[in-house]
C-alpha cells in the first residue's frame, strides 16, 4: 500500500507539490500523468525517500511485515531453537555487520527494526539498551569491507590532491 498525506515540496520560488494526498491499495494500479514540471518525478522521489517533503508524509509498504507474517515466523523460529536473549543480540548484531557491507545506516535500521523489535520485546530485552547496541553494530558494520566505497565517498567530499587506495592496503 502506498499512502501520501499532504505532501508539499517547493523549490524557491516555485511550489512543485501543494498538499498532495492519495492512497494506492493492494491490487490497484495508478499512474502519474501531467506535463513537464507538474511534479511527477518529485512525487516519486518523495515516495522513495530520495528527497524530503517540506510538509506531509509518505509510506510505501508499511504493512509488509504484518501482512506477510514475517515477524511471527521469526518468533516461531526463535522459540523452536530456544534462543536466549544473548544469542539473539549476537545474531542480530551479526546481521547488522553483514548488512553494513552493502547498505547505509538508515537503510539498515528501516529494514530491520520493524522485524527485530517485536522479537526483542518478546524475548524480554530492554528496547533502549538494544537500540544502543544496534547503533554501535550499525556503525561497526559501516566500516566492514568493501571499505573502498567509504574511501571514495570521503575522497569525493573533500579536496584531496592525491589518494591512493593501494597506500591503505585496499585493492
Amino acid at each position: 500500500m502506498i499512502t501520501a498525506t499532504d505532501l508539499t515540496k517547493y523549490y524557491d520560488p516555485m511550489i512543485v507539490l501543494d498538499q498532495l494526498t492519495f492512497t494506492v491499495r493492494p491490487g490497484e494500479i495508478y499512474c502519474l500523468l501531467g506535463p513537464n514540471g507538474s511534479g511527477k518525478s518529485t512525487t516519486i522521489d518523495l515516495l522513495f525517500g530520495f528527497i524530503r517533503p517540506v510538509l506531509g508524509s509518505a509510506t510505501v509498504c508499511s504493512n509488509f511485515t504484518v501482512l506477510t507474517g514475517m515477524t511471527d515466523q521469526i518468533n516461531q523460529l526463535v522459540k523452536t531453537y530456544q534462543l536466549g536473549p544473548i544469542t539473539l543480540i549476537l545474531l542480530f548484531n551479526f546481521i547488522y555487520l553483514i548488512l553494513g557491507c552493502f547498505l547505509d545506516s538508515i537503510s539498515m535500521i528501516c529494514i530491520t527494526v520493524p522485524v527485530f523489535n517485536p522479537i526483542i520485546t518478546a524475548a524480554g530485552i530492554d528496547p533502549i539498551w538494544y537500540a544502543t547496541l544496534v547503533i554501535i553494530a550499525v556503525h561497526i558494520g559501516l566500516v566492514t569491507p568493501p571499505i573502498v566505497e567509504r574511501f571514495q565517498v570521503v575522497s569525493g567530499s573533500y579536496t584531496v590532491t592525491q589518494l591512493s587506495f593501494n597506500q591503505y592496503g585496499v585493492m
